[in-house]
């Protein structure tokens, strides 16, 4: 009997995120360092993935303790859903510009803002998000020349399974350096692949839109 999608998914997230498969990361040797960052609200294979850099902040100083994936899944909502601040501009952003890429509907920040919940149980239950690098890194903007042995460990023990089971989807990269460091990675990626600026950095209006648009021919969403 086939396993399902989210069977899949939960095995592999609770491996992860218990850090029960061997693990070569210098970060996992720090107390406050946990794997996090994937969330999806489908039961089938994505329609898109997103990828970015790192989960962020460390643990320790959101509050947070070690987790398993659905206790991760609720705290994960509740950033897109309901968090306000500096911190949690990201989580719009990428609303807004999943709900143009997903459904063609073009809506400025502050409309996505008040759409939080509505918009993050359709996309996602859509669209795959997940991290190059599994763990919070000490420097959130650390280069990635200097998390080589991060990279290598998180790309052959996770990403390439995450690719895998998702049946290898467009891709949405967060940023110019996990949009290069993918085609080092994984070369001959089959399916297609588009980037964007980070979330946390803002346009003008007719720049985002103009950006949305060449992504999504990019991607033929």
């Amino acid at each position: 009997m086939a396993i399902n999608f989210y069977t899949r998914l939960i095995n592999h997230a609770e491996k992860l995120y218990v850090c029960d498969l061997p693990c070569t990361n210098v970060l996992r040797d720090e107390e406050f360092y946990f794997p996090r960052g994937i969330f999806y609200l489908g039961d089938a294979s994505p329609e898109l993935m997103v990828i970015g850099k790192n989960p962020g902040h460390m643990i320790e100083e959101l509050g947070e303790e070690r987790s398993s994936y659905e206790e991760a899944v609720k705290n994960e909502r509740k950033c897109f859903e309901s968090m306000t601040g500096r911190d949690f501009v990201f989580h719009v952003r990428l609303l807004q510009y999943l709900e143009y890429l997903i459904n063609s509907n073009y809506i400025d920040y502050q409309e996505a803002k008040g759409r939080r919940v509505k918009i993050t149980e359709d996309v996602f239950s859509r669209v795959y998000k997940t991290n190059f690098i599994k763990c919070s890194t000490p420097n959130e903007q650390e280069k990635f020349s200097n998390l080589k042995t991060e990279i290598s460990n998180c790309v052959d023990n996770y990403l390439k399974i995450e690719l895998d089971y998702c049946q290898n989807p467009p891709i949405l990269f967060l940023g110019n350096e996990s949009y290069y460091e993918f085609h080092r990675q994984v070369p001959d990626y089959p399916s297609r692949v588009a980037k964007i600026r980070h979330p946390t950095y803002s346009y003008n209006k007719e720049d985002e839109k103009t950006e949305l648009e060449i992504v999504k021919h990019e991607l033929r969403f």
